[in-house]
């Protein structure tokens, strides 16, 4: 049974050779735009924020206004944005792998990759604004980790979007630092926030959002997948 209030994480999900491969188109064939112009009214803050008042515990990052990242979509609203032919090779194994191992079916909502480049110094103690994927589906979020890379991702214990009009401080679930090959997987209503690499020239990851269509599925592997901290 998958419960919603842990996160699962798995090392090389898939063969080095497939990674390999993932991490090769993704520097070639991919395209990307800037997320911000693809679909402008998207990036409508229905309930505006005051980021100067969103506060982490320890505060070892702050806030910053991200107007928008480089991505690629491939797939949203129940359909291929790209040709389904040529790019599901480079997106679905480490999908079907997690699915695999957990024994669950699968309903897309929605995939893309994530394109950061990297920042400055002055941008060291950075992070991007906090939110959640299709809140109050109860789906699940997923992300794949192309290459090696600082810019760690942050999961709050915190849930929901209107969390952060709250003036109250985020308390932090677990930090993930990117590694080739790791797959992690968390409910969607739990705050998230990605950080932009600073040692490293750029950061990928695959971003998926499901929906699980068993009612009870059953992990087929004996292979801890999670850590008791995350309970």
């Amino acid at each position: 049974m998958i419960l919603k209030n842990l996160i699962y994480t798995w090392d090389d999900i898939i063969p080095k050779k497939e990674q390999d491969y993932i991490l090769e188109q993704h520097l070639g064939n991919v395209k990307y735009e800037f997320a911000a112009t693809r679909k402008p009214q998207a990036n409508i803050i229905k309930n505006p924020i005051d980021i100067d008042s969103i506060t982490m515990t320890e505060n070892f990052k702050e806030v910053k206004l991200r107007p928008g990242i480089f991505q690629s979509v491939f797939y949203e609203e129940e359909t291929w944005e790209q040709r389904e032919q040529v790019y599901k090779n480079i997106v679905m194994p480490p999908l079907n792998a997690v699915a695999k191992i957990m024994g669950f079916n699968y309903k897309l909502l929605k995939i893309k990759s994530n394109f950061n480049y990297k920042e400055t110094q002055d941008n060291k103690n950075m992070c991007f604004i906090p939110h959640c994927d299709f809140e109050g589906l109860g789906g699940w979020t997923l992300l794949y980790y192309i290459d090696d890379s600082d810019g760690d991702t942050i999961i709050f214990e915190n849930k929901g979007i209107n969390y952060l009009t709250l003036g109250k401080e985020l308390d932090i679930k677990r930090t993930i630092t990117p590694k080739k090959g790791k797959m992690i997987m968390f409910n969607q209503d739990y705050l998230h926030t990605g950080c932009p690499p600073i040692i490293n020239d750029y950061r990928l990851v695959i971003n998926y959002n499901i929906l699980i269509k068993n009612k009870k599925p059953q992990i087929k592997t004996k292979e801890p997948c999670c850590s008791s901290k995350d309970l």
